[in-house]
């Protein structure tokens, strides 16, 4: 993908956006969050805080003020709940350890930037959760939500396939530079390279994919056609093949459980029987495959778990 197809790309996406309801912001905020990374600039736009993300989100922001303005959407949508206050003392945390007391070799660019990155987040999840209550078709959300799942785990396995890193690539045929992170090959570990799809780091993207796994899951159990429940299916055995491949211990654990406690909160049986197939056949493959036993191993690649 070359520099003005990228232009291309995100201009189309900002007039379906300019031109869609609820559901077309918010499948694009959810496909923007899933699968583009944070750091891919826009080639034209002569400015590092240009992202295409940030232009989409900007473009999505427009979207919902011009349709709150005309009795599209109801103000009440915005209005503050307990998950507002949690946000905002996070932020105040993260504000004040993330610049305030930045390290003396911080630059005031360097920390403008982190401060727009801390704005931008807020602005993710204050348009998220107004276009979720507005939104009328809440498995629409669920489908596209594990749509998006699912292609991150593709890219990831091609990842590990190939070696080579998509966000790199990415980064590369679009002229960006070859200093942002997200530019750089994939992080070895144990001699073997760990995949991280779209996110700028591998245990990012074990992570990330930890969270929607149970949107995928809820589509499994609440979808009545066969397609969309084998569809999610496979997207949840394609994630857990992908997160496996990060080499990320803390996400190899939280997979496994986050599918337990759906479970567990679904009350289905059959759901309940499945989980303990999926957590007793873990457990099992980890005892028996010495492998995976080195890869979760705390003794390789001690020093990321020291400094956490």
């Amino acid at each position: 993908m070359g520099p003005l197809v990228l232009d291309v790309v995100t201009g189309l996406l900002v007039l379906i956006v300019a031109w869609g309801g609820v559901p077309v912001a918010l499948a694009v905020l959810a496909g923007d969050i899933l699968l583009i990374p944070d750091q891919l600039v826009l080639p034209h736009a002569h400015s590092s805080y240009l992202t295409v993300s940030n232009v989409l989100l900007i473009a999505i922001a427009l979207r919902v003020a011009a349709m709150l303005r005309s009795g599209q959407l109801d103000r009440r949508v915005l209005t503050a709940t307990p998950m507002h206050i949690a946000l905002a003392l996070l932020v105040v945390v993260w504000a004040v350890a993330g610049v305030v007391f930045a390290p003396e070799s911080a630059t005031p660019l360097v920390e403008k930037f982190r401060m727009v990155q801390l704005a931008a987040m807020v602005a993710v999840f204050l348009l998220a959760l107004a276009l979720l209550r507005s939104c009328d078709r809440p498995w629409l959300t669920g489908g596209v939500l594990t749509t998006a799942l699912a292609a991150t785990a593709v890219i990831a396995i091609v990842e590990h396939a190939t070696g080579s890193a998509f966000t790199q690539r990415l980064f590369l045929d679009t002229g960006q530079a070859a200093n942002a992170f997200s530019a750089h090959p994939l992080e070895p570990r144990a001699g073997h390279d760990r995949v991280r799809s779209t996110a700028e780091f591998a245990l990012a993207y074990g992570w990330i994919a930890v969270m929607v796994v149970p949107v995928a899951i809820a589509v499994v159990i609440g979808r009545r056609r066969v397609l969309d429940r084998s569809s999610a299916l496979v997207a949840v055995g394609l994630t857990a093949v992908a997160v496996y491949w990060t080499y990320a211990r803390s996400a190899a654990v939280a997979l496994p459980a986050a599918v337990v406690l759906v479970a567990l909160l679904s009350r289905r049986r059959a759901l309940l029987i499945a989980a303990g197939v999926v957590a007793v056949a873990a457990i099992v493959v980890v005892e028996l495959d010495p492998v995976i036993q080195h890869h979760v191993s705390l003794s390789v690649d001690a020093g990321s778990f020291s400094v956490r």
